[in-house]
């Protein structure tokens, strides 16, 4: 595969105003400097729906097509029209059509009301596509920040009237149209029913034309307002019955009335089919009817295209009214046996243990009839079966479908309202198997998936990794260009979308993968797409990235030189339109153009020499001799690597120098000879000096980073010791082993696999040895024999390792052209990743669990829970416990009376002073007859503690000695008074043990130095807000609050000021103020304190709703969780449910233990019971262990 150029990135780019994004603010003295990044541009595929509906061809509506462009182009008065028609009139048809096929000059939003597909017939799907639709018009960069349920519909009008703006300023006519009003289904007749007509705007903007159809019945809902324009003034247009549309439907009507009086096997099919929903095959149909395969065959080859159509294998009934006909022929009754024999049916395979031949329809359609129907019994039974989700991993190729239907099923119980924690719980735990069995899969095996060309594989896995810590989005950075490369370009963009602003996984992503993204596609010959992709990076600098490539990649799909010039000069920033001028260049010499070859290269000089950036200048020189020495023009190359050389030295900052100078000896490597390269090498070590010598200390990471790359420069420059000298003055092994593997890494690319090998099997640490040979297989030179890498296989023990190792030289060798032997390596690579037993999350919920169980009296459940725990602790625990989850667990397993196991956790504690004191604690609460033996062993243990040259506060050493005459262990006491006489110092006050970390955060806000002018003057205004809001001038307080510069002071005085109100019955007041400014965070703070204080007043309804306006998850856990426990147990069910559905049930466990013991029983059995027999009786049942 032909790659992308080897972009240059620029040393300075963090540090130059030109390549930020950002605000700076102050007053007071204070600056306020906010930096971000912006989302790619949100792109719509909702037309891919419409393609779904539209027919093959429209026949006889030229006369209606016509009257509804006269409409969308006109001047009417009116802004409504509405088309109405009976059922099978062609409705879906005219419009889907119009849609497809919009006159010039017309954008249309749409969405079409339909049950056939799912979740595409209520208020929240038609916002839910007619938001993304309009962010696409928009070109906007994301939804609106902090949108939620609640807010969409305001945000619904906003963008109408944006869109409607933007398309009257290019004299466009934007039109919103929905088809199927009366397919509703949130219109339910019940008061908090709300539906899609209700939500279309009362004042349609200027530039907008509304077009809706239904039948004529039913009439409007009861929602949509008296003066609504569909009430009072909308052009309604009874659409005539279409001629062709009605032959269909008498001759598919006629067709379905002749099956049903046929009984026996035509009609089984016709009910099968209908109470199935989303379509059966033929295979399966059979299995259900009992009858041979041709059979079923004949009969519906021959009702093929007017009852039943084909879905892929499945078959399904043609049209939407004819499931709603065969419905109703069928009768409720017939319909329940028909779904009962599907429920039979699924039954015997799960009694079966879902075996290998499981059909699809059962994998991948059951559950969504299910849901469908509200049958929430029989969709959490599915949505938790183990087996069954192992099945459709097998099927599927990941677990993304499983998710989805945890997430659905949690969904339909949250909507109830019936509070089923057990349930959710259940749901909780399974969600967190599956997503821990996805949490070790290499972040670039989809990429191999699709290398070896399974695509649709590679876009199960990615939608199976996790979210959280950026790593799905560092997994489709990988994928997305590898699609592209594969000719999938619709798909690619499609993961373009998808990818988060932020991916952590290198400092040049995403900009990296969308360029390159952008390249290929252009390179296939759509530069459009290619041109809209590139547009879509969330940064200016990455922006003017992808737009330089795809100008190399229309050069390289054949087009003339000039036209990839002209795309080149309408790159932004020079950075990188140098080195699109230079791969153009390189380009022009290939195609045998001097002439033009030296033009682009004295453009592209002339635009570095114009800079005023050493660093940058530096590697784009570097960059630019490179591509000319490998287009024969070697004199040349060498003027710019001198240049290159002297840019490097000049650069001021320690960090860029180093950068600078390591970064362009590889570009300079066959151009100048190796004293040279050890002159850039010597350079990068003094900078390093200096840098170390500063008085701010660098953070560690970056030191180590500067390290690898000096050292790597001394490999390159022929001097292996040397480079081994500078990695060994790390003090910190861990960071040592971590530069060292960066030379490692070096050497493989060098093609020299014996030294790197060498190297890393010197490494003492077997992680860091099994990285090094992970890295080696990674980045070895094109030239290594793969043989000789799959050698190193064998060495790596660490399955993590192993997993990525096998991932690495799968993509290696697909792209070697042996697919096969790839396969077999993705597969392994998979199953490697899938069984690693990570226990972090079990250990989270073990260790409450324990005090939990003891609550409830489940005292040895309650032991068993304390020594798994223990167990994993010690074993199947990757990094080291807290200190605190440990004095937690052994003072859980003290409580369950399980001294002994106490005793080794508490001796797990790393620090003297605490193990010590958790010791004695244990020591203390012994009881019974054996209290001489239990306590001595702890007693003994913190003593030594106390000896261990870790001072101890006077009164532990106390209670130590005292203890020992308690227990009549004179002996022990004496001695331990007469050390305690001679370390006298053990009363001194203890210095703490380790010294706090200073953490680097993300944050998009940095505060320099405030004055203490500004901290009083705010601090005042916060008191000043109290005092005023508290005597009920709440309009006075308002303004004080804005007078606030301070944001967390301004939002401390609002919540006072809300808090105020609400207590004051101004509840209204209280509640759109608590929504209002600040960040998300710090509103979420606020409403949860105006819930805590409707929860004082009795009003838990209210509370309710409060928090469910929190905007994210994470904070509206957490404040339900802090609601929960200031009310009373029998009334806090519902403030746990979304604490269980946010991952937070750790935090829980004694709450769950009051409100609902039978969840904390159920919690048990999932990670105490047998996970093959859940359905059996929960392990704290079962005594006498």
């Amino acid at each position: 595969m032909d790659m992308a150029p080897d972009w240059e990135i620029s040393t300075g780019v963090r540090l130059e105003a030109d390549h930020a994004r950002g605000v700076q603010v102050g007053a007071n003295n204070t600056q306020y400097n906010s930096f971000g990044y912006v989302p790619p541009v949100v792109r719509s595929a909702y037309v891919e729906q419409v393609r779904r509906i539209v027919p093959p061809d429209l026949k006889g509506r030229d006369a209606e097509l016509a009257e509804l462009e006269a409409f969308c182009t006109g001047d009417s008065d009116y802004r409504y029209s509405w088309w109405r028609a009976p059922a099978w009139a062609g409705k879906s048809a005219l419009m889907s059509w119009f849609v497809l096929h919009p006159p010039a000059g017309v954008r249309v939003v749409s969405f079409f009301v339909t049950a056939r597909h799912h979740q595409q017939n209520d208020r929240k799907a038609f916002l839910d596509n007619a938001l993304e639709q309009l962010a696409d018009l928009l070109e906007h960069r994301g939804l609106p920040v902090g949108m939620t349920e609640s807010t969409q519909e305001a945000h619904l009008l906003n963008m109408l009237s944006s869109a409607a703006a933007a398309c009257q300023a290019a004299d466009e006519r934007l039109i919103l149209l929905v088809d199927g009003l009366d397919e509703d289904r949130g219109v339910t007749g019940r008061p908090d029913s709300y539906s899609i007509a209700a939500t279309l705007p009362r004042h349609p903007p200027s530039g907008l034309r509304v077009v809706v159809s239904s039948r004529p019945d039913p009439p409007l809902p009861p929602d949509v307002s008296f003066d609504h324009p569909l009430r009072v003034r909308c052009v309604v247009r009874e659409l005539g019955q279409s001629a062709y549309a009605e032959v269909v439907r008498a001759d598919a009507e006629r067709e379905l009335k002749r099956i049903m009086q046929a009984e026996g096997t035509e009609r089984g099919i016709l009910g099968l089919i209908t109470a199935a929903s989303s379509g059966l095959s033929v295979a399966e149909l059979a299995e259900l009817a009992n009858e041979d395969q041709w059979l079923v065959e004949d009969y519906l080859t021959s009702f093929t295209g007017r009852t039943f159509s084909r879905a892929g294998d499945s078959y399904v009934l043609a049209h939407e009214e004819l499931q709603s006909t065969a419905m109703k022929l069928l009768g409720p009754s017939r319909l329940r046996d028909y779904r009962q024999r599907l429920h039979d049916w699924a039954d015997r395979y799960r009694e079966q243990g879902w075996p290998a031949d499981t059909p699809e329809y059962l994998l991948l359609g059951y559950f969504g009839m299910l849901s469908d129907q509200g049958d929430h019994t029989r969709v959490v039974q599915q949505a938790t079966d183990a087996g069954r989700h192992d099945r459709m991993l097998d099927y599927t190729g990941g677990d993304a479908v499983a998710l989805d239907e945890v997430a659905l099923a949690e969904e339909a119980l949250s909507a109830t309202g019936d509070c089923d924690l057990v349930t959710l719980c259940r749901l909780a735990l399974h969600r967190a198997d599956l997503e821990r069995r996805n949490s070790h899969i290499p972040l670039d095996l989809p990429r191999l998936w699709a290398a070896v060309g399974n695509v649709t594989r590679a876009e199960a896995l990615v939608r199976s990794i996790s979210e959280d810590g950026g790593m799905r989005g560092g997994a489709l950075s990988l994928l997305a260009p590898e699609t592209a490369a594969a000719g999938h370009h619709a798909h690619a963009e499609r993961l373009v979308g998808l990818i988060p602003p932020r991916v952590f996984i290198a400092e040049d992503e995403p900009g990296k993968a969308i360029s390159e993204v952008a390249r290929c596609i252009a390179e296939g010959g759509e530069r459009e797409r290619a041109l809209r992709v590139a547009r879509s990076a969330p940064t200016p600098f990455w922006q003017s990235r992808a737009l330089a490539e795809v100008a190399i990649g229309v050069a390289r799909a054949g087009a003339s030189l000039a036209e990839a010039e002209e795309l080149v000069w309408q790159t932004p920033m020079p950075y990188w339109r140098v080195q699109a001028l230079g791969a153009l260049g390189q380009e022009a010499a290939r195609r045998g153009e001097p002439g033009l070859a030296d033009r682009l290269a004295d453009s592209a000089v002339a635009e570095v020499d114009a800079s005023t950036n050493s660093g940058d200048k530096s590697l784009l020189y570097g960059y630019l001799a490179d591509g000319l020495n490998r287009s024969g023009r070697p004199d040349r190359a060498r003027r710019l690597a001198d240049h290159a050389i002297r840019e490097a030295a000049r650069v001021h900052e320690p960090q860029q120098r180093i950068d600078a100078l390591t970064k362009i000896g590889p570009r300079l490597a066959t151009i100048v000879d190796r004293a040279e390269l050890a002159s850039l090498a010597s350079l990068a070590d003094a900078a390093l000096t200096d840098l170390r010598d500063k008085e701010e200390a660098s953070p560690d990471h970056m030191v180590t980073r500067l390290v690898a790359a000096t050292a790597s420069a001394w490999y390159a420059a022929g001097d292996a010791q040397r480079a081994a000298a500078v990695v060994s003055s790390i003090a910190e092994k861990s960071d040592q082993a971590k530069a060292m593997r960066e030379v490692i890494g070096s050497a493989a690319a060098a093609g020299d696999l014996d030294y790197a090998r060498y190297l890393a099997d010197s490494l003492p640490d077997a992680e860091h040895r099994d990285r090094a040979y992970g890295g080696i297989i990674s980045r070895a030179a094109e030239e290594v024999d793969d043989n000789d890498l799959a050698g190193l296989i064998d060495a790596i023990a660490g399955p993590r390792e192993l997993a990525a190792a096998l991932t690495s030289l799968g993509y290696r060798i697909a792209r070697h052209g042996d697919r096969q032997t790839a396969t077999d390596l993705a597969e392994r690579a998979e199953t490697i990743g899938r069984s690693i037993n990570d226990s972090r999350t079990e250990l989270e919920l073990l260790v409450p669990l324990v005090s939990a169980l003891v609550t409830l009296g489940h005292v040895e459940c309650a032991r068993k829970a304390a020594r798994r725990a223990t167990l994993l602790f010690r074993t199947g625990h990757k990094t080291s416990p807290s200190n605190l989850e440990l004095e937690k667990l052994a003072r859980g397993a003290a409580l369950a009376e399980a001294l002994e196991t106490a005793l080794e956790i508490a001796g797990l504690i790393s620090e003297p002073q605490r193990r010590a004191a958790v010791l004695l604690e244990l020591a203390s609460s012994a009881k019974g007859p054996d209290r001489l033996r239990l306590a001595i062993g702890p007693l003994a243990a913190a003593e030594e503690a106390a000896k261990t040259g870790q001072a101890l506060p006077h009164h532990t050493m106390q209670r130590i000695l005292t203890a020992w005459w308690v227990l009549g262990e004179d002996e022990r006491a004496e001695s331990m008074a007469n050390w305690m006489a001679d370390n006298e110092d053990t009363s001194k006050p203890s210095s703490p043990i380790t010294t706090p970390v200073s953490w680097p955060t993300f944050s998009s806000t940095t505060e320099r130095k405030t004055s203490r002018a500004a901290q009083a003057r705010d601090q005042g205004l916060v008191e000043a807000v109290d005092a005023v809001a508290q005597a009920g001038n709440f309009t006075r307080a308002e303004t004080l609050v804005n007078s606030i510069v301070d944001t967390h002071r301004q939002a401390e005085a609002r919540t006072r000021l809300v808090v105020a109100l609400a207590r004051a019955g101004h509840c209204d007041r209280a509640d759109t103020l608590a929504r209002t400014g600040g960040t998300s965070y710090l509103r979420g703070r606020s409403l949860q304190q105006l819930a805590e204080v409707f929860v004082e007043q009795g009003a838990t309804d209210a509370a309710e709703r409060a928090l469910q306006s929190i905007e994210d998850g994470f904070s509206q856990a957490r404040a339900s969780i802090a609601v929960a426990r200031k009310v009373e147990p029998s009334r806090a069910k519902p403030f746990l449910v979304s604490p269980i559905r946010q991952r937070r049930l750790s935090e829980i466990l004694d709450l769950l233990a009051m409100v609902c013991p039978a969840a904390v029983e159920a919690i048990a059995d999932h990670l105490l019971g047998d996970r093959t027999a859940r359905a059996g009786s929960h392990p704290c049942e079962h005594h006498g262990e």
